[in-house]
């Protein structure tokens, strides 16, 4: 490549300026154009997957501008949905770039259902429950999308994609996909029934009432605050003229000062609102919660109150989520950190366990614990993201293992054991954790009658691996939890954050225990 050529993609990759999408093309053809071409032209599609990977962590480096992280991420999808090696890379670049483009949101999600279908396609054995149960999740998220975008009519066709699969599995979820169906089948009446009250309107009380019933519509039903503002005028009370035309301008429109009661008005909405509708308006109330927290980042007692009152409107959401079953099944990605109640989870705290924007944080003085009240029974995935921030001492994981258990130790240099697992397990490629990085966690149980095997990475790579029967597994009394059917969070000393964690169910079912 040439000076000058160099000079420009530095330009345009470091730039505070924005670049546009052709400019990106460019950027993509001189820093990837061969290797590209390369991995298209071969048969070999091992290549494909490796490039796949890389694009997607290209995409996800702080600092890679917006369309030409847009454009790894298609790459990455396109190279990796030729080969079960690249499935979860280009599902997870689809992901991405829906949370950079939102306005691609559905598209990106409609394309991962795509790659589930070819999953599930050549799943055979177990393995094909499995792979259905991924699909359904998939095909969820896209229909929630399709709902945000209003699109009642394809989130339902999406919906019934969902439950023909739930039908042909026996799944537990076919009432939660039917209660999703009820709520668009609802939407689609409300949007008929806003129709007909439209080409009615007219001035006088009786257009006063017709206008009340279009704002509630729009409003509550129909969840799409933008088009209820367009119905208000002075005969509306004085909430609704007040309240309605701030949300309808959006979350990031808020300032600090509005986002705690417009909030709490969503609260009161959505706990008035019929089951059907609940949800969604608690969602809304949710945003404008963290929005507060996001803003306002002074230690005092507003912020106290945000965190209680979304923490609320998690509980909210999680009830109404699980509808009372308290069991959910394959397929989905359980938000575990939104479970933690830090009155009653924390196990004789010599550190302080705090939440902050979202992300659960401990100053350690000795072996603190924290039990997340969720007991998963069958095979199932966890991941989540971490950061030490201070000394070299280590943190673990604490897993239910059909009827034992077992803790997944980090830190200490290269460190790294399964604690109480007999027999050394193969550590793979050990990697040292550094203080001030952020380190992305898999870590997979996978159970067939009385065997167990765990496998461990750690930023994409093999960190630990063992296999045996469960009965050789136990916890360490210094990472036990009172309940041992809990998943649970332990550090011996220092100072972390635990970004996120989540768990997914491959087989059997997760119990919530509150």
């Amino acid at each position: 490549m040439s000076t000058a050529r160099l000079a420009a993609v530095a330009v345009l990759l470091f730039s505070a300026a924005p670049i546009w999408a052709d400019e990106a093309e460019d950027v993509f053809n001189s820093l990837y154009g061969s290797e590209y071409q390369k991995a298209v032209a071969s048969r070999d599609t091992t290549d494909d997957a490796a490039l796949a990977a890389k694009f997607l962590e290209a995409a996800k480096t702080k600092g890679t501008v917006a369309p030409l992280a847009a454009l790894l991420c298609e790459k990455a999808y396109e190279l990796g949905l030729k080969a079960p090696a690249g499935y979860e890379t280009a599902a997870e670049a689809m992901e991405l770039l829906a949370e950079k483009a939102p306005d691609r949101k559905a598209a990106c999600l409609e394309k991962i259902i795509t790659l589930r279908q070819k999953q599930y396609d050549a799943a055979k054995g177990l393995d094909k429950t499995t792979a259905g149960e991924v699909f359904i999740e998939a095909v969820l998220a896209a229909a929630d999308a399709k709902g945000e975008a209003h699109a009642a009519a394809e989130a339902s066709a999406l919906l019934k994609r969902a439950m023909t699969m739930a039908t042909a599995l026996k799944s537990d979820r076919k009432a939660e996909i039917q209660a999703r169906i009820d709520l668009f089948a609802a939407r689609l009446r409300a949007e008929k029934r806003v129709g007909d009250l439209e080409a009615k309107l007219a001035g006088g009380p009786q257009g006063a009432a017709t206008r009340k019933e279009l704002v509630r519509l729009c409003l509550v039903e129909l969840d799409d605050p933008a088009q209820a503002a367009t119905f208000l005028d002075e005969t509306r009370e004085e909430s609704m003229r007040k309240y309605v035309p701030a949300v309808s301008k959006g979350v990031d429109a808020a300032p600090e000062i509005a986002c705690m009661e417009l909030g709490e008005w969503y609260r009161g909405l959505a706990e008035s609102a019929s089951t059907l509708f609940k949800e969604p308006l608690m969602r809304r109330a949710r945003a404008y919660y963290e929005r507060f927290l996001k803003l306002h980042t002074a230690e005092d007692l507003q912020r106290n109150q945000a965190a209680l009152a979304l923490k609320k409107a998690d509980e909210a959401m999680a009830k109404l989520a699980v509808r009372g079953s308290g069991v959910i099944g394959p397929g989905r990605w359980i938000d575990l950190l939104k479970l933690v109640d830090l009155e009653k989870d924390v196990m004789k705290a010599k550190g302080i366990w705090t939440f902050k924007d979202g992300e659960l944080v401990i100053s350690s003085n000795g072996f603190d614990r924290l039990a997340i009240p969720i007991s998963p029974t069958g095979s199932y995935q966890l991941r989540g993201r971490f950061i030490r921030n201070t000394l070299d001492f280590p943190h673990w994981f604490v897993l239910p293992v059909g009827s034992a258990g077992v803790a997944v130790s980090f830190g200490r240099g290269e460190y790294g054991a399964l604690m109480r697992a007999s027999g050394k397990p193969d550590t793979g490629s050990p990697q040292k954790v550094i203080n001030g990085q952020e380190y992305l966690v898999e870590i997979t149980v996978l159970l067939s009658g009385n065997q167990a095997d765990i496998r461990v990475a750690l930023n994409g790579k093999p960190h630990l691996h063992w296999q045996g029967p469960v009965s050789d597994l136990s916890v360490a009394d210094e990472c036990r939890v009172p309940d041992p059917k809990c998943v649970a969070l332990g550090v011996e000393w220092g100072d972390y954050v635990f970004k996120s964690a989540q768990l997914r169910m491959l087989s059997g079912k997760a119990k919530m225990l509150r």
